[in-house]
C-alpha cells in the first residue's frame, strides 16, 4: 500500500515567481515516481478554470483561497489589501498576520476529506496550516525550508514572521533544510537542535541550455534571472550594468523576473541612463528559462543570500 503525502506549496509552475515552486514540482515528480499519492494544496486568490484544471501531477490539487503570495512581506500585503475590492476586504484578513491565521483556517476545512499518513509544508507560511492539519489528524508533519526570513531581508527580519517561522519550525516533527548552510541557520539563529534537521537538495532535471550560435552583429547580453527582492539583490545588478556600461556602451542587459521592487529598479535603471541597453522581461514562464540562457553571453548572480541557488 503506497504512502499519501499531503503537501502545503505556495506555487507551481506554471504560475511560480521562484524556485520555491520549481522545487516543489520536482518533489511531487519523485514522489509520484516512487508511487507515492500526492495531495497538493495550492493557494489562489481568484482561481480560473485554467488554473482548477491545470495539472500538476498530483493526485489531487485543492485550491485554497487567499490572496496570500509567495516570498510575501507586511509591507507587500498591505499593498495590495488597499488595493482591493470592498468585497475583498470583507473576506479576507486586513494584514499578513491575520490572512496567515484565516488561511491556517480555511486549509483544515478544504483538507478535512483527506486521509494523509504524512504532511510535508514548503516555508513559513504554511507552518500554521500544516501545525493544525497534524494535530487534528495526529499525524507527523515535515517543515521544508527553501529560505528563511534572515536570507530574504540580508538578516533584517521582520520580528513577526521572524516568529511564526521559529515557532513552526519548532513545532515540527521533522525539519528539512535544503543545504547545510541553511541548517547552520537553523541551529544557529532560530535554535532548532541538529539532530531534527535532514540537509535534501534539490534534484536536478535533464537541463540543456547550450550556448545558441551567436551571430557577430549581435551586442553582448548579460542577464539577471531571480526575483525581484532585497535576497536576489537587484540593485547590485544596476550597479555592475552602470559600470559595464562606461566601460562598453554595446553591452545589453536583460533583467528578467518578477517581485516588489521591480518598479523601483525600473525607475532607477532609468534615471541612471540605462533605458536604452537594459530590458525587463517580468516573470518568465518555465519554458522559457532555456531560451534566456542560450540567448545570454554571462549569467550574474548577485544575491546578497543563496541557500541552495536552482538559478544556477
Amino acid at each position: 500500500m503506497s504512502h499519501h503525502v499531503l503537501m502545503f506549496g505556495w506555487e507551481y509552475p506554471p504560475r511560480h515567481a521562484g524556485g520555491l515552486g520549481v522545487a516543489c514540482q520536482g518533489i511531487v515528480h519523485g514522489l509520484r515516481h516512487h508511487n507515492m499519492r500526492v495531495t497538493l494544496a495550492l493557494p489562489f486568490a481568484h482561481p480560473t478554470e485554467h488554473d482548477v484544471c491545470c495539472p500538476t501531477t498530483a493526485s489531487e490539487t485543492i485550491h485554497i483561497q487567499t490572496p496570500l503570495q509567495p516570498y510575501d512581506s507586511e509591507r507587500s500585503y498591505g499593498y495590495r489589501w488597499n488595493m482591493s475590492t470592498e468585497s475583498d476586504r470583507e473576506l479576507y484578513g486586513w494584514n499578513l498576520t491575520e490572512e496567515v491565521e484565516r488561511f491556517t483556517a480555511e486549509s483544515a476545512t478544504m483538507t478535512a476529506h483527506v486521509q494523509p499518513d504524512i504532511i510535508h509544508c514548503h516555508d513559513w507560511m504554511t507552518f500554521g496550516a500544516g501545525y493544525s492539519v497534524a494535530k487534528q489528524k495526529d499525524i507527523p508533519w515535515v517543515a521544508h525550508i527553501h529560505a528563511t526570513e534572515l536570507d530574504r531581508t540580508h538578516f533584517q527580519p521582520n520580528e513577526l514572521i521572524f516568529a511564526l517561522e521559529k515557532q513552526g519550525l519548532e513545532r515540527a516533527t521533522h525539519v528539512i533544510a535544503v543545504s547545510e548552510y541553511t541548517k547552520g541557520i537553523l541551529v544557529k539563529w532560530y535554535g532548532i537542535s541538529e539532530e531534527r534537521i535532514t540537509v535534501i537538495h534539490n534534484g536536478l532535471t535533464d537541463f540543456s541550455s547550450s550556448p545558441s550560435q551567436k551571430q557577430q552583429t549581435r551586442p553582448p547580453l548579460v542577464l539577471f534571472f531571480g526575483r525581484m527582492a532585497v535576497q536576489k539583490n537587484p540593485q547590485q545588478f544596476l550597479n555592475i550594468a552602470r559600470h559595464i556600461h562606461d566601460l562598453d556602451n554595446t553591452v545589453q542587459f536583460l533583467m528578467a523576473g518578477s517581485g516588489a521592487l521591480l518598479p523601483e529598479i525600473m525607475e532607477q535603471a532609468c534615471a541612471q541612463g540605462l533605458a536604452h541597453c537594459m530590458t525587463f522581461a517580468g516573470q518568465v514562464q518555465s519554458e522559457e528559462v532555456s531560451d534566456l540562457y542560450r540567448l545570454a553571453d554571462c549569467f550574474v548572480m548577485p544575491s546578497v543570500s543563496e541557500p541552495f541557488g536552482l538559478v544556477a
